[in-house]
């Protein structure tokens, strides 16, 4: 078997390969070189003329052909030693890729090779990613020849490029960039729900009329309701913690420290006028998604990286500064079962709970404990629930934040 840290590849452009004696030296060279996956492009095989291949070190081969004997093709050939489960295969009808996914050892790797025409390369590489994203998988090894200078200081001696530097750099994106991974995490694909807006708000005022809500006292209702204080902006800022990642605005909690005795009035002006008439302004919205490696991932995955949202320190404050009204009456709101994010509780009471309802069973009682999750609340929430929900405001304001 071929460890993962030695596997070696080759690119050739063969220039055609049928003849078979050219053929046979350039296989038996990389069988010398000792390479494990050759890729060769301009094959120029035929999709329907494809000629036999058993040659005794490379055993298994993958083309991307089309009907014209003098030009493109593609092919990926896997040497003999190489242990590896073909897991999918996919090729383009008009020679210019074809992918392979493999399994060596633990490991899933996609071989993607590559072929753009000399016009319109962008374009073509663009397709061509999009047909590579819905079989990519594990380790993706990409080669080939774009046909074009990606970087004119580095690839061209004249410094030139027959593509413009736009098309560049939506190339260098396209191939480069993990955001459609991200995007995938962070925006929600089709409706969450089949009925129409009127027939979904029919429901939602059902559930609130027929269900039993926890009551609110007049006091606290009150108490939630009065505008907002300086003292509780004053408050709130000095206990943001120092040296956090500051939003897209750049100023940190140390800033708004610093100047608290000016900023204070003009914030707390600013977090009374909000409404759901009037709501924070977009770029006020805004946030700056960064990631974090995940401890003991493999750091070439994108999905070994968790995405944080760094918000702008105010709209940090203006949160705070609601959920310090929320916490003393969350607990007279909120069931005992839920543990989480509630004052004076811990994840430690449900452990006890279990411990006693198993302790329980034993004695020949019947009891079907369940546990149920919502997965993602903030991403299977509908706003127009949240915002007739109790304290709708804070909801309102994850709402706005979770919407831009």
């Amino acid at each position: 078997m071929v460890p993962m840290a030695s596997l070696q590849l080759c690119s050739l452009n063969v220039r055609g390969f049928n003849v078979p004696e050219k053929r046979s030296k350039v296989l038996y060279g990389m069988h010398k070189k000792r390479v494990d996956i050759l890729l060769l492009q301009e094959t120029h095989f035929r999709a329907d003329r494809i000629p036999k291949l058993n040659h005794k070190y490379y055993t298994q081969w993958f083309h991307g052909s089309n009907s014209d004997p003098k030009s493109k093709g593609v092919s990926i050939a896997l040497h003999k030693s190489l242990q590896a489960q073909v897991v999918a295969s996919k090729a383009d009808s008009n020679g210019r890729y074809v992918f392979l996914k493999l399994k060596i050892a633990h490991d899933l790797f996609t071989i993607a090779y590559i072929y753009l025409p000399n016009q319109d390369q962008v374009r073509a590489c663009r397709k061509y990613l999009r047909d590579l994203s819905a079989i990519a998988e594990g380790y993706v090894i990409m080669g080939g020849d774009f046909n074009m200078v990606l970087d004119r200081a580095v690839d061209s001696s004249s410094g030139r490029s027959v593509v413009s530097l736009s098309q560049l750099e939506r190339l260098r994106r396209a191939l480069t960039d993990s955001r459609a991974y991200y995007d995938s995490l962070y925006n929600l694909s089709g409706p969450l729900s089949d009925m129409s807006p009127s027939e979904f708000q029919a429901r939602v005022d059902d559930y609130i009329r027929d269900t039993e809500l926890p009551p609110m006292s007049v006091e606290e209702s009150e108490a939630l309701e009065s505008p907002l204080s300086e003292q509780e902006v004053l408050d709130t800022i000095k206990s943001l913690a120092n040296g956090k990642s500051p939003g897209p605005d750049g100023f940190s909690a140390a800033f708004y420290k610093l100047y608290a005795n000016s900023l204070v009035p003009f914030m707390t002006k600013l977090f009374n006028s909000i409404s759901a008439s009037c709501p924070f302004a977009p770029q006020t919205l805004m946030a700056t998604i960064t990631v974090i490696p995940k401890p003991g991932k493999d750091p070439l995955l994108c999905a070994s990286y968790r995405p944080i949202s760094l918000i702008n320190v105010d709209v940090k404050v203006f949160a705070k500064v609601l959920a310090g009204r929320l916490n003393p009456i969350l607990p007279g709101s909120i069931h005992s079962d839920q543990v989480g994010f509630v004052p004076h509780r811990e994840a430690k009471d449900n452990t006890v709970k279990t411990l006693l309802l198993t302790s329980y069973m034993r004695t020949g009682k019947v009891l079907y404990p369940v546990s149920m999750s919502q997965g993602d609340s903030q991403d299977e929430k509908h706003v127009p629930f949240m915002c007739q929900s109790p304290c709708s405001t804070t909801l309102v304001l994850c709402a706005q934040r979770r919407n831009v």
